[in-house]
C-alpha cells in the first residue's frame, strides 16, 4: 500500500511537472508572438516606411502581423493590458492599411475591418480604464477617417462626435495626461477637415474649421509643454499653424497666412536633425513654404514669393528624387515649379520661367510615358508645353516655341476625345498671354 500511495505521488508530481512547463512553454510561445507583432508592425515597418517601392514589404508584415494578433484576441479579453496594447496594434494597422493622414497601402477595407476589431475588444467592458477609454476614442477617430475614404462620412461623424465626447471628459479630470492631448489634437484636426471640406463628404464652415485648428494648436502646445521632447507634439502644431494659414489666404487674409506659415517653417526648421530628414517633414516643408510662397503673391510681394517658391521647388525635388516612380510627389513638384515660373514671369525673369516650364514638361512627361492613360499628368504636361511655347515666343526663339505648341496642342486635341477629361481641359490655359 505504502508503494502504491508514492507511486501515486510521484506521478501526480510529474503530472503537474510537465503541465507547469508546458504552461511556461505556451505563455513564453505567446510573448514571443507579441513581441514578434510588435516588431513587424512598429520597428520594421517604421523602417521601411521612407524607402520607395517598399509598398510590398508593407503589406507582407502588415499580412503577417495580423496572424498574430487574431491568435492574441481571446487572451486580450482577459488581459487589461494586453487588451490596450493589441487594440492599439489595430489601430496602427489599419492606419498603415488605409487612413489617409498617414502613408499607407491603400486598403480601405481592410482597414475600416481592422478598427472594428480593436473596437470590439472592448464591447463587454463598460467600466474601462483611463487608457482603454483613451485608445477606444482613438480608434473612433481613425475609424472616421477610413470611413471617409469609403464614402460613409455621415457614419464617420458619428464616430467623431462619440470620441470627443470620451476625450473631453477624460481631459478635463486629467489635464496632464500626453495620450490625451495627443488624441485630442488629432481629433480636432480631423474636426478641421471635415468642415474645410478636405475630407470626403465635410460640409463646409469656415468658421468651425478655423476653431477646431485652434484647438488643435492648443492641444499640441499642452502636449509639448508638458513633454518638451515629445516626437509629435513640435510638428503637430506646424501642421496646425500650416492649416491656419491656408484656410487664412483662402479666406483672403494674407497677412495672417504669411505669419503663420513663417511661422511653421521656423517650427519644423527646430525639429531634431533626425526628425527633419523624415520624408513627412520634408513634405510639411514643401507644403508651408508653397503656400508662403502663395500668400506672399497675393500680397504683391513677388521677390519673396519667389524665394519661398525656390525653397518648396528644392524641397519636392527632394521628395521626387527619393521616390521617382511616385506620380502624386511629381505632380506636386511640377506644380509648385509653375508657380516659381509665373512667379518669374512677373518679375519679367522670361529666361527663368523658360526653365521652369522645360523642367515641368522633363517631369511629367516621364509620367505619361510610364503610363499614358494618366489623365492629371497628360493635362499637366500640355500646359506647361503651352506656357514654354508661350515663354519662347516672348524670348523671341520661334521655332522652338512653335515646336512646344505643337505638342501641347496634340496633347489637348486627344484629351478632348476623352469625357472624363472634357471639363478639366481649360485647366491647361495659361495665366499670362
Amino acid at each position: 500500500l505504502a508503494i502504491t500511495l508514492a507511486a501515486g505521488v510521484v506521478a501526480t508530481w510529474w503530472q503537474g511537472r510537465i503541465a507547469q512547463q508546458e504552461r511556461a512553454l505556451a505563455e513564453r510561445r505567446f510573448g514571443e508572438a507579441r513581441g514578434l507583432a510588435r516588431l513587424f508592425l512598429f520597428d520594421f515597418y517604421d523602417a521601411v516606411l521612407d524607402l520607395p517601392g517598399s509598398t510590398p514589404v508593407q503589406r507582407v508584415l502588415i499580412d503577417k502581423t495580423m496572424e498574430y494578433f487574431v491568435r492574441m484576441e481571446q487572451a486580450a479579453r482577459e488581459d487589461a493590458t494586453l487588451r490596450v496594447e493589441l487594440a492599439e496594434g489595430y489601430r496602427r494597422m489599419g492606419d498603415l492599411l488605409g487612413n489617409p493622414y498617414v502613408p499607407n497601402v491603400g486598403d480601405v477595407p481592410k482597414a475600416l475591418a481592422a478598427y472594428q476589431r480593436g473596437i470590439e475588444l472592448f464591447r463587454n467592458h463598460p467600466a474601462a480604464s483611463r487608457e482603454e477609454q483613451r485608445v477606444r476614442a482613438g480608434l473612433r477617430t481613425s475609424l472616421a477617417a477610413a470611413l471617409s475614404q469609403a464614402g460613409e462620412t455621415p457614419r464617420g461623424r458619428k464616430e467623431m462626435e462619440e470620441s470627443e465626447r470620451v476625450l473631453e471628459a477624460l481631459a478635463a479630470k486629467y489635464p496632464t495626461d500626453i495620450p490625451v492631448a495627443v488624441e485630442r489634437a488629432t481629433l480636432y484636426n480631423q474636426w478641421a477637415d471635415y468642415y474645410n471640406t478636405s475630407m470626403t463628404g465635410g460640409e463646409f464652415n469656415a468658421v468651425k474649421a478655423q476653431e477646431y485648428l485652434e484647438r488643435s494648436c492648443e492641444a499640441w502646445r499642452t502636449a509639448k509643454w508638458l513633454d518638451a521632447a515629445h516626437p509629435k507634439a513640435a510638428r503637430g502644431v506646424a501642421i496646425c499653424q500650416i492649416k491656419i494659414g491656408t484656410l487664412s489666404y483662402n479666406a483672403g487674409n494674407a497677412p495672417k497666412a504669411i505669419e503663420q506659415l513663417t511661422a511653421a517653417l521656423a517650427d519644423l526648421d527646430r525639429l531634431p536633425e533626425d526628425v527633419q530628414q523624415q520624408q513627412k517633414t520634408i513634405r510639411s516643408k514643401a507644403h508651408a513654404a508653397n503656400a508662403l510662397g502663395n500668400a506672399y503673391l497675393g500680397q504683391g510681394e513677388n521677390e519673396k514669393a519667389l524665394a519661398a517658391l525656390s525653397q518648396s521647388v528644392a524641397l519636392n525635388e527632394r521628395l521626387a528624387g527619393a521616390d521617382p516612380k511616385n506620380a502624386q510627389t511629381a505632380i506636386a513638384l511640377a506644380q509648385v515649379l509653375r508657380s516659381r515660373a509665373d512667379t518669374r514671369w512677373n518679375l519679367n525673369d522670361k529666361p527663368g520661367a523658360k526653365q521652369d516650364y522645360a523642367a515641368i514638361t522633363r517631369v511629367v512627361g516621364k509620367l505619361v510615358e510610364a503610363n499614358p492613360e494618366n489623365v492629371p499628368a497628360r493635362i499637366e504636361l500640355a500646359k506647361g508645353f503651352r506656357s514654354l511655347g508661350q515663354t519662347e515666343f516672348a524670348l523671341k526663339q520661334t521655332a522652338a516655341a512653335r515646336e512646344a505648341s505643337q505638342k501641347a496642342f496634340a496633347l489637348l486635341a486627344d484629351l478632348a476625345k476623352r469625357p472624363e477629361a472634357r471639363r478639366r481641359i481649360v485647366a491647361a490655359c495659361p495665366r499670362h498671354t
